[in-house]
């Protein structure tokens, strides 16, 4: 079985934009990563990576503060887009709650009684990752949900360390709860409220999507199946047997990540070829057409006039 833990692009696509706007380097093996789409899957720890490396770089005792305003551009809209404001607060926790379980690895689960709803968030030992998920749902329970409150007291959030923990961040979080074991919020059902046990319906992660997901987080000029089984903690051979059970190969993965990427980058460079050939890796031109026609059915030349536009 297939087991590689992943969620959306988007988070550490946020991260990266801020160091644009900032003047900050992105280290090169993030890169390739502004180039996916926001709901692309990625390693599940990308962003906890990033968001270290970046901080130690920014040396900002603000650093999280001054991401307030990338989140707010980016992730409200993509999680506001599931909420439904003809059910109470309460309710659309649930569904926030069961969307991002299903398009995250995330260790979350429901308790639902007569009265309110609440997220629990599963936590281990204290570690960095930790702090930054943390981080990430208070804002959410902030932006999205406390608007949506008839009652500020109608929401409850704990944490699940001590303020220690959190050190420079902990000025971002108003009446919560600290030392609490896991991550929690509750929020009061509205009168009238029935939870009917459905929902929000959202397809699973499959075995083929945590494949694509290890690819993605590897360098398009640096991705083969070697790599990609490294990444996945499993020799290439059982990667290779794995795939054959679900009717696929290894190399039409790595082929669809890179040949997405070398479509993004002809967007990029406005169709010109060759620096898009060498900007992914390609050492002559034959070679990168010879790839590019088999992936996609067209000659680099003819996808762009048919595509792109250009004459």
């Amino acid at each position: 079985m297939i087991k590689f833990k992943c969620r959306p692009a988007l988070h550490t696509k946020m991260v990266i934009e801020y160091c644009d706007s900032k003047g900050i380097s992105v280290p090169d093996h993030y890169q390739h990563i502004r180039f996916l789409a926001d709901d692309d899957k990625i390693n599940y720890y990308t962003v906890n990576n990033i968001l270290h490396d970046m901080e130690v770089l920014d040396n900002n005792p603000y650093f999280f503060f001054e991401l307030e305003h990338v989140f707010r551009e980016r992730l409200i809209p993509f999680t506001i887009k599931i909420l439904d404001f003809n059910k109470s607060a309460a309710l659309n926790l649930l569904d926030f709650t069961h969307y991002y379980s299903s398009i995250s690895d995330l260790a979350w689960s429901s308790i639902v009684t007569a009265t309110s709803v609440t997220l629990v968030a599963a936590r281990g030992s204290e570690q960095r990752a930790s702090k930054y998920d943390d981080l990430f749902i208070y804002f959410c329970m902030i932006e999205i949900f406390k608007p949506l409150l008839n009652n500020p007291d109608d929401m409850l959030i704990c944490l699940p360390y001590g303020r220690d923990f959190y050190s420079k961040y902990i000025n971002v979080f108003e009446q919560v709860k600290f030392n609490h074991g896991c991550f929690s919020v509750t929020i009061n059902k509205d009168e009238g409220d029935k939870d009917s046990g459905e929902c929000l319906a959202v397809a699973n992660i499959n075995e083929l999507d945590r494949v694509g997901a290890a690819a993605n987080s590897i360098p398009s000029h640096s991705l083969s199946l070697f790599t990609l089984a490294q990444l996945m903690n499993v020799a290439p051979r059982s990667l290779q047997r794995e795939l054959k059970l679900l009717d696929s190969k290894p190399q039409n993965i790595i082929d669809n990540v890179k040949v997405n990427y070398i479509i993004s980058r002809l967007g990029i460079n406005k169709g010109n070829i060759k620096l898009t050939a060498y900007e992914c890796g390609f050492t002559d031109m034959p070679t990168f057409s010879r790839f590019f026609t088999r992936t996609t059915g067209l000659s680099p030349k003819a996808y762009v006039k048919a595509r792109m536009m250009i004459s």
